[in-house]
C-alpha cells in the first residue's frame, strides 16, 4: 500500500479565455505514485448541494479543475439540489467568499472536457429541460454512476 501524500499547489490554471485560476488544493485522492512516476487516473466527484450554499456548491468545482489541471480525467455528478447549478445563467449568480466564481469554475471544467452528469430523477422531480442547462451536461441514472464509480481510482462526495 502506497503511503499518504498530500500537495499543496499555487499553480495558475490558463484558462482558453485568459483568466486565471489559482489552485490550491490537491491530495493523494488523485495522484498515485509509483516509481516516481505519476499514472492519469479517473476520479468522480458527485455533489448534492446547489445554490442554499454557494461555497459547498463551489468547491466540488474547484477540486475538479485542480485534478483536470494534473492531467486526471474528472466525471462529476450533480444530484439532489446541485442539478440546478446546471441551469443555464444559474452559476452566474453563485459566489462564495475566497473562491473563484462557480461560472468561471464551470466553464473552465467543460472546456477541460469534464464528464458532467445530471441526475435523471433530480432534474425531472426540479422541472428542468436539457434545453435549459450547459452545453455538455447530460442526464444519467444509477446504472451510470454505479458503472463511474466502480471505474473510478477515486469517489468523493460533498
Amino acid at each position: 500500500m502506497l503511503p499518504n501524500y498530500h500537495f499543496t499547489f499555487n499553480l495558475p490554471l490558463e484558462k482558453a479565455s485568459g483568466k486565471r485560476i489559482l489552485l490550491f488544493f490537491l491530495s493523494d485522492a488523485v495522484i498515485n505514485l509509483n516509481n516516481g512516476n505519476m499514472e492519469k487516473q479517473k476520479l468522480v466527484v458527485i455533489s448534492t448541494i446547489g445554490n442554499e450554499n454557494p461555497e459547498k456548491a463551489t468547491l466540488p468545482f474547484v477540486l475538479a479543475t485542480a485534478c483536470q489541471s494534473l492531467d486526471t480525467d474528472v466525471v462529476m455528478f450533480l444530484q439532489s439540489s446541485a442539478v440546478v447549478l446546471a441551469k443555464k445563467g444559474e452559476a452566474d449568480n453563485i459566489r462564495a467568499e475566497g473562491l473563484a466564481p462557480l461560472k468561471d469554475l464551470l466553464d473552465t471544467f467543460m472546456e477541460m472536457e469534464g464528464s458532467l452528469y445530471l441526475c435523471s430523477p433530480c432534474i425531472k422531480e426540479r422541472g428542468i429541460s436539457m434545453d435549459n442547462v450547459v452545453e455538455g451536461a447530460e442526464v444519467a441514472a444509477a446504472g451510470t454512476l454505479a458503472s463511474e464509480v466502480l471505474g473510478a481510482k477515486s469517489v468523493i462526495t460533498y
